[in-house]
């Protein structure tokens, strides 16, 4: 988080820092693209949906697939919030990532508001991807859908705001294609409008595909590319679009089959969209040209595989209760989705190597998730969070050290917290973040992580890994960690000590000239219970020792906490930020944070172990 005022040179400098990493190509579309959003969002709007609309009758007919429906629109058919959201929509309220508002207004002077004024930025792209179409039953679809397609288009331009974001567009252009695909809407007194809305997306995506993003952004535009060339019959842009695709994923899929994201979240967008293409691509081979049939036969090879290997990673991050582990921008997942996927928890030791991320299991109480990871890929660390080295622990079944989570993507002070240091299982040098975290989605310098070693023994599992995130600081101190899990107990061993240089060959020496703040920190889960604290003080004159007791469910656990230098812990539980928990966008709970935190020259040495005790 830092301990430093922001200036506009300090902000200069971070957007230099941030820009250094991004490839030049990537520079140049950015510059274009954005340039280009940013004039057409100043033409008039009868220009831009004259622009938009022209050039319709190129598509001659409209194919259809009724065997295709989308792997999200089968999770929300089965979502357990389902009648609830029908009872809204119904009311004209729309509610998505934990924000609802009153969109449709029937009577009285009040108009319809597709812009409400407190909704946050994420609230208003999920109101016009229109995911939430899905939850509706064919009894109802007709007249909800009336309802609000009529209002969308009253109070929405072709190419104007929000709704007219590339990736907005993209994803409502999925939804309402894949209705049309599969007859949906084929009875549908609105079904020239939702063509010509689908046309001009079309046309919009193929002008400004987000090329200067590229991650997921850019696989959602060739999803939505790839549908509408199907539904219009463009085999051109089919083919250029599955060229495109394959040049992506092999670009975002690391070598172990993890989204270079680094997000479990994003990770199973990605898969999903991967999915949503090969179903569609499936159903269309079988009634195409025998030109396009072999253009998606020529794609479907390393489309399967890399499916099939995102589908591996995945299970291999999912924890010991079926959610996947909590990394970097990430919400729970539902469990239907899972099934839809086919992904079933992998539940063994397992290290991914590519993305960093060290899951070891001993087949008894505990199960381990170490980041060792990048934190982002070098030109996009929209959604990185300063985590390396972080530790997140499961007691059998149940949650113990956790990632605090994300409720907000809004710029502010909450944003800066839930990304930064302080916010996750690791330890923190002088205040500062060890991959400096700034704005709502963005990254300057960035730590580095080096994985030592990595061994499972069967009865034991011990990985070591270290990062050189604090390079810039007096005396150029590192970060190493060390992880021991045993049957029922796990011992955890953090060194930071000086280099000799802030360079990348620096060499360990002796002591620091300087002094630092050097701070432990463990944020667990609201099911965890601060019992009382057994021991506290020093067992010598130069370090410290303290024994805490904590339940979790039927579990009691020792934590033992020892320093090389004098320290003062920490306990807080509920009322702060320091122990706040996301459960989702919008919503927190209260939890447990432990710290312990020493003053002193580095070397500085750590000693923590969690044992299960009767």
């Amino acid at each position: 988080m830092g301990n430093s005022i922001e200036t506009p040179l300090g902000r200069v400098k971070k957007t230099v820092a941030a820009a250094w990493q991004i490839p030049i190509s990537d520079l140049i579309w950015r510059v274009a693209l954005r340039g280009g959003r940013k004039i057409a969002s100043v033409l008039p709007g009868q220009f831009l949906s004259f622009w938009l609309k022209s050039g319709s009758s190129t598509y001659s007919s409209i194919n259809i697939f009724p065997s295709f429906f989308p792997i999200d629109q089968m999770a929300y058919q089965l979502s357990d919030e389902r009648s609830k959201h029908l009872r809204l929509l119904e009311n004209g309220i729309v509610e998505q990532v934990g924000e609802n508002f009153q969109i449709l207004v029937e009577g009285g002077e009040k108009i319809d508001n597709w812009d409400p004024a407190d909704a946050t930025l994420l609230f208003k792209f999920h109101l016009f991807y229109m995911e939430w179409l899905w939850y509706l039953n064919d009894e109802q679809f007709d007249e909800i859908f009336e309802k609000y397609w009529k209002s969308y288009r009253k109070y929405t331009c072709f190419g104007k705001g929000t709704p007219w974001s590339p990736y907005v567009v993209s994803l409502r252009a999925f939804v309402l294609g894949s209705m049309i695909l599969n007859g949906t809407l084929k009875e549908s007194p609105y079904y020239e409008e939702v063509i010509e809305e689908l046309r001009a997306a079309f046309k919009w995506l193929k002008v400004f595909k987000e090329r200067e993003v590229r991650g997921n952004h850019l696989i959602k535009n060739i999803k939505a590319l790839i549908v509408l060339s199907i539904l219009f019959g463009d085999e051109k842009s089919l083919k250029r679009n599955l060229w495109q695709l394959g040049v992506e994923t092999g670009r975002q899929i690391l070598g172990d089959g993890g989204h270079y994201e680094r997000s479990t979240s994003y990770h199973a967008q990605v898969l999903t969209d991967l999915e949503d293409i090969r179903n569609i691509l499936d159903a269309t081979s079988k009634d195409s040209s025998r030109e396009v049939a072999k253009a998606i036969a020529e794609s479907t090879p390393w489309l399967e595989d890399t499916v099939a290997r995102m589908k591996l990673w995945l299970s291999k991050m999912l924890a010991p209760d079926g959610q996947w582990w909590n990394v970097n921008d990430c919400v729970p997942t539902d469990s239907h989705l899972l099934k839809l996927l086919g992904v079933a928890s992998f539940g063994k030791t397992a290290f991914m190597e590519s993305s960093g991320y060290f899951v070891g299991n001993t087949g008894s109480l505990f199960t381990v998730l170490m980041d060792a990871g990048l934190p982002c890929p070098p030109a996009l660390p929209a959604h990185a969070h300063s985590d390396t080295l972080a530790l997140q622990v499961y007691i059998s079944t149940l949650p113990f050290l956790v990632d605090t989570g994300v409720s907000t993507y809004e710029p502010g002070a909450t944003r800066a917290y839930e990304r930064s240091t302080k916010a996750h299982n690791t330890v923190v040098i002088d205040d500062f973040d060890q991959t400096e975290i700034w704005g709502a989605f963005r990254a300057g310098r960035r730590a580095e992580p080096k994985l030592i070693r990595a061994e499972d023994s069967g009865e034991t599992v011990v990985v070591e890994a270290s990062h050189n995130g604090y390079l810039f600081l007096e005396d150029s101190p590192c970060h190493k960690r060390q992880v021991e899990l045993g049957s029922s107990y796990i011992k955890i061993k953090d060194s930071i000590f000086p280099t000799s240089s802030r360079g990348t060959n620096s060499q360990e020496i002796d002591r620091s000239s300087n002094e630092h703040k050097v701070e432990l920190i463990f944020h667990f889960s609201s099911l965890v219970q601060f019992l009382g604290i057994k021991f506290s003080g020093s067992e010598s004159s130069i370090g410290s020792k303290f024994e805490l007791l904590l339940g979790v469910g039927d579990f009691n656990i020792n934590l033992e906490l020892e320093s090389s230098v004098q320290g003062d812990i920490n306990i807080v539980e509920g009322n702060s930020e320091l122990c706040s928990l996301a459960k989702g966008f919008n919503s927190v709970e209260d939890a447990l944070t432990v710290s312990l935190t020493c003053i002193g020259k580095v070397p500085v040495e750590f000693d923590t172990s969690f044992e299960v005790y009767k």
